[in-house]
């Protein structure tokens, strides 16, 4: 009966552990150390322009906007585009608002012989990272889905008298955000570059980070864009070893492509 009561408690305790845990964590991923107010600029939807100090989270995508008396709390559905100085980089940060196509929708043969048209996604937030002169490099990053999952201890068998702890697992919190690359052309289309899934882990026990890519295409894509330089770009790449799966290798690619075109 003793150890019946003594795991019973201990089950107690880490659900509590697992919860208490999630709260603390769960705040601190929400917290983004670059949204600091800083001198810039908005354009709402409706042509309206402000003028002040504004702050964005890129984890939540809350834009706002402070002058005087003046305080405004804005998304993507009112907003054009918006800039400000990043003191941290050292550089003018540009964004712009928009809501695409449904690149599901927009392939699907079933759903083009039915007929139907292509679903626009919610607008959201985009920075404009490099710009050329057929087309731009957008990047965003998606809000953080948090999975709180409590511990287990196993569990009592009434018919043996025992306990089965096969099947142990001490609380965890697994925080995760999707992070994307999109090449945005003269004509306004947006097109998918490298979609990237980051996921992190917080356990007493165990903590741990992943990330997945999907960038099938990603070298046919900015081979398109790029022509006729790509396969300049593609050896120079393979010479430093870098990835077409990565971030911020596909990013040092389009600086090499940069300095090809000034040539």
């Amino acid at each position: 009966m003793k150890k019946f009561v003594f795991f019973f408690t201990l089950q107690i305790m880490l659900s509590l552990s697992a919860e208490i845990l999630a709260q603390k964590v769960k705040a601190d991923r929400l917290i983004d150390s670059t949204a600091v107010w800083s001198k810039g600029y908005v354009e709402l939807e409706d042509g309206q322009q402000l003028h002040g100090m504004i702050r964005y989270n890129k984890m939540t995508s809350l834009l706002q906007f402070e002058n005087g008396d003046i305080s405004k709390s804005l998304t993507p559905s009112t907003v054009l585009r918006f800039n400000f100085y990043d003191s941290s980089q050292h550089k003018m940060r540009k964004f712009i608002s928009y809501g695409f196509e449904s690149i599901k929708s927009r392939i699907d043969s079933i759903a083009q012989a039915r007929g139907l048209k292509p679903v626009k996604v919610q607008r959201k937030f985009f920075e404009i990272l490099m710009e050329f002169p057929t087309f731009a490099v957008l990047h965003s990053v998606g809000p953080i889905n948090v999975l709180m999952q409590g511990g287990s201890i196993g569990h009592f068998s009434v018919i043996t008298g025992m306990w089965n702890a096969s099947n142990i697992k001490p609380p965890s919190t697994t925080y995760s955000q999707r992070e994307a690359l999109y090449i945005f052309d003269k004509r306004g289309r947006v097109q998918p570059l490298l979609l990237s899934y980051h996921s992190e882990r917080d356990g007493l026990l165990i903590d741990g980070k992943t990330t997945r890519s999907f960038a099938k295409m990603t070298d046919v894509i900015i081979q398109q864009y790029t022509e006729p330089y790509f396969y300049q770009i593609d050896d120079w790449a393979y010479a430093n070893k870098l990835s077409f799966e990565k971030t911020e290798d596909v990013l040092k690619m389009f600086e090499y492509y940069r300095t090809l075109i000034k040539d």
